[in-house]
């Protein structure tokens, strides 16, 4: 009579990490700048092993051979401790007396994907589907595999044979729309998402990468919608304030885009771009003096950000303090020095602080850097005229005319004409 020794499987964990696509950095700023939004982030999704899963493995799993049963129960035991390497050697001990334990394969598997040895990781599942193909977390752990060797496509049949296992398990769903969204199909993700947060509302993550779906979409109610979901469920999720406080501002709504990238701020202090964006509301909203110490916070944390640098003497400007400004204009020409803007807008700075003679020698790297450039000619003719060196201010006001009227900007050939009328009278620059 032969005697089958029972193994009794304990519930373990499968948690060797989710996927990570790609991430963009932070944003760049021009004269026009735009809040910017994060590209999605995969937050850890291990398939758990249920269980019902467990115990369906557990009532079919018998061996003939006592030393391949204890084996793989110390095998079981280490791989709950999390010592992967000494489980799986527990486990290949196990399959040496006994090859046919199909738990025993897909365990083995799991505590390699946890040691990163993909490629045996990916050999391992294999066989423990062709042995036992009912299980559903075994067709979505070779998912996970396969997407971390890049084989994305075919990590997306994975998962949606582990749906067709258990339509239910909805981190098969989070993890081909995150492989759709690597690999630009951001649209077809939509609904893997929205399928997710279906069965399981509460996936703070998968809330989070709906909302930046819908942002890709250009929907911005439902995208709210998402980002204030993932808030609720987890109000510690930082990117989903940051995300949310983004959006609101491209919809105008200032007051809750400041609260949102308020608390951005709270939980993420040294984000440069948190405290970039929250600068770029504060400035929009006129409250210029809270921008500047944004954009001040920004340049401790990013100390070659062009982009703080010009929003920093924007702000600074706007809040009349113009030697501050033309400080932190000083440094974006340092960054950037072939930018006629940057030159441009740290005379004005100088202009403004009645510091003329800077003001000239800025203004004339301007037109030197871009000779169409009408109102940086303008401005300097008036520095100029300020300066009292009246013949010179009559030459730039002529050439800005000349640049004006090949625009066809009347008004501005207008307000040039008086200028020169009347030489003698100081004009504010533009």
């Amino acid at each position: 009579m032969r005697t089958y020794y029972k193994i009794a499987i304990l519930a373990a964990a499968i948690g060797f990490g989710g996927i990570n696509p790609q991430q963009v950095g932070a944003a760049t700023v021009n004269s026009n700048p735009q809040l910017t939004r994060e590209n999605p982030l995969a937050l850890n999704y291990p398939a758990p092993l249920s269980q019902k899963i467990a115990q369906e493995i557990s009532s079919g799993l018998h061996t003939q051979n006592m030393e391949a049963a204890i084996h793989f129960q110390q095998g079981v035991t280490l791989y709950n401790r999390r010592e992967f390497g000494k489980a799986a050697k527990a486990f290949q001990t196990a399959l040496r007396y006994d090859p046919q334990i199909s738990a025993a394969h897909y365990l083995l598997a799991n505590t390699f994907a946890e040691q990163n040895l993909l490629d045996a990781a990916a050999g391992e599942y294999q066989i423990a589907i062709g042995m036992n193909a009912t299980i559903p977390e075994a067709y979505y752990n070779y998912g996970l595999t396969l997407y971390r060797q890049g084989k994305l496509d075919l990590a997306i049949a994975q998962f949606q044979r582990a749906l067709n296992l258990n339509p239910n398990l909805e981190v098969a769903n989070y993890n081909i729309a995150l492989a759709l969204d690597s690999m630009g199909r951001s649209q077809e993700a939509l609904p893997q998402y929205q399928q997710a947060v279906r069965v399981n509302p509460n996936n703070a993550a998968a809330q989070y990468n709906l909302g930046l779906a819908w942002t890709k979409q250009q929907q911005a109610e439902p995208a709210i919608a998402a980002f204030r979901e993932a808030i609720r469920i987890n109000p510690n999720l930082a990117e989903a304030h940051y995300n949310l406080g983004v959006l609101l501002a491209s919809q105008n709504q200032l007051q809750e885009a400041e609260t949102a990238l308020g608390n951005a701020v709270a939980l993420a202090p040294n984000e440069p771009k948190v405290q970039y964006n929250l600068g770029l509301v504060f400035a929009q909203r006129g409250n210029f003096g809270a921008a500047a110490n944004r954009f001040r916070k920004t340049i401790e944390l990013s100390p070659t950000n062009l982009s703080a640098y010009q929003q920093l003497g924007s702000a600074l400007t706007s809040n009349g303090e113009y030697e501050e400004s033309a400080k932190a204009w000083t440094e974006a020409v340092r960054l950037e020095a072939k930018n006629p803007l940057n030159h441009y807008n740290l005379a004005k700075a100088y202009q403004k602080a009645n510091k003329l003679p800077e003001a000239i020698a800025a203004y004339k790297e301007t037109v030197l850097l871009n000779p169409n450039f009408a109102e940086a000619f303008y401005n300097l003719g008036v520095a100029l005229q300020q300066n009292g060196e009246k013949q010179d201010a009559i030459a730039f006001m002529l050439e800005a005319r000349k640049l004006f009227e090949q625009q066809g900007n009347i008004e501005k050939i207008v307000e040039i004409e008086k200028a020169l009328q009347n030489v003698t009278l100081p004009k504010a620059p533009i």
